[in-house]
């Protein structure tokens, strides 16, 4: 498991309990699409190491999140081996 801080902002993995969170944090700014489905399935793809999710906390409120995929959907970056 991640335990890692970046200028005092904590950064772990994506867990199931960070879900409602995040898709609150998105629809305050309106942004359509950031449902909870897509983080239960980046939930369950972290679980078969097909990604990596590493989720920002700033004063223990939700600050953003960087997402990996090991194996590119995207044919040329797939082939160059590029995540």
């Amino acid at each position: 498991m991640l335990d890692s801080q970046h200028r005092g902002m904590p950064i772990d993995l994506l867990r199931a309990w960070d879900i409602d969170e995040i898709v609150a944090a998105f629809a305050a700014l309106g942004w359509p699409g950031k449902d909870r489905q897509q983080y239960e399935r980046y939930v369950a793809e972290q679980d078969a190491e097909d990604r990596i999710i590493l989720v920002a906390r700033q004063d223990g409120a939700f600050a953003g999140y960087l997402t990996v995929v090991w194996q590119a959907g995207y044919r040329p970056f797939r082939e160059a081996g590029i995540p």
